[in-house]
């Protein structure tokens, strides 16, 4: 636990924000291929995300495809069958 404490309170490294930013992107894109094929953004966004920060992975694209199902259903939740 201690370790995780310390890691939080390192500063955030530069290249930070592009990470994120390319990795938005790659989400996002996954997120257009789950509206289309009705899929997970898994296809998409895991490769992008696994070249550009291999620590965040599996972790960051799971919460994605939890999020964006929990989001239809608050939308449409008066369609669900």
């Amino acid at each position: 636990m201690h370790d995780l404490l310390a890691a939080a309170a390192e500063p955030v490294p530069a290249a930070w924000p592009r990470l994120l930013l390319l990795a938005g992107a790659a989400v996002s894109a996954g997120a257009v291929v789950q509206g289309a094929v009705g899929f997970g953004p898994a296809p998409v966004a895991a490769p992008v995300v696994m070249l550009l920060g291999p620590g965040v992975m599996p972790g960051a694209v799971q919460v994605v495809a939890l999020v964006l199902p929990l989001c239809s259903l608050a939308a449409e939740w008066r369609q669900v069958d």
